[in-house]
Formats: C-alpha cells, structure tokens, sequence
C-alpha cells in the first residue's frame, strides 16, 4: 500500500488504489492498481480501470449498442507538486 515515504525519494511505486466513482449522479466502489511515479517535486497517479454503462444508468442509444464493448476503459492521471 501506500506510504508518505514514498514521496520522498525519485521512483516508481506500483500500489492498489480503492475508492468511488460517480458518473451520471451514480457512485459505485471501485479497485484498481495504481502506478505512482515520484519524480523531483512532482508526484503522478496514474490509474486504469473498467466500467459498464449500465452500473451507472448510462443510456446507449439502440443503433450503437452493439458496436461497443460490454465495459469502457477509464483512465485517470493526477500530478502533485509537492512541498
């Protein structure tokens, strides 16, 4: 898991992430594993995770449907600067 030292020092870190996403006024849990790159004074997230429309009440028009795949990939990167 995570730990402030990791901050401290240049490296890459490869940690479980567990928390909510929201999405059209849903929120459903989720866990992911997360990549977390410490560089100088900036610190980067970056996440990868899968989701089903229909888990958050999304509405996919008839027509489409079918030419899309049962779960769309998200991906989320956050940058800190930090202190």
């Amino acid at each position: 898991g995570f730990t402030p030292d990791m901050l401290t020092k240049d490296g890459v870190y490869n940690i479980n992430s567990e928390g909510q996403v929201t999405l059209h006024g849903v929120t459903q849990p989720f866990k992911a594993p997360v990549k977390l790159t410490v560089k100088g004074k900036t610190a980067t997230f970056e996440c990868t995770f899968k989701i089903k429309a229909e888990d958050y009440k999304i509405e996919i028009p008839g027509v489409v449907k079918p030419k899309l795949a049962e779960e769309t990939p998200l991906q989320a990167t956050i940058k800190f600067q930090l202190l």
